[in-house]
């Protein structure tokens, strides 16, 4: 069987579309395989710099509680 030049040219034409789509359709999942990597980071990085935040706060409330119990025994001379 015998093909004219223009049949094969659409098939060359189909077969590129075709891959073009392919390659398309794995950049997509790359991107969205990125975007839940950074989603998962980002959530990674805010739970930790929240738990460095609550220490700070609880440090800074440790030592406020310290620093006025101080203040109490100074001003009562028991220190």
């Amino acid at each position: 069987m015998f093909r004219c030049r223009s049949d094969k040219r659409e098939d060359e034409e189909d077969e590129y579309q075709l891959k073009h789509k392919c390659v398309e359709g794995l950049m997509d999942i790359e991107n969205s395989n990125q975007v839940a990597q950074t989603t998962k980071k980002d959530a990674i990085l805010g739970d930790a710099l929240f738990d460095l935040l609550h220490d700070a706060v609880t440090s800074v409330q440790m030592m406020q509680l310290i620093m006025g119990k101080t203040a109490v025994a100074m001003a009562t001379g028991m220190c």
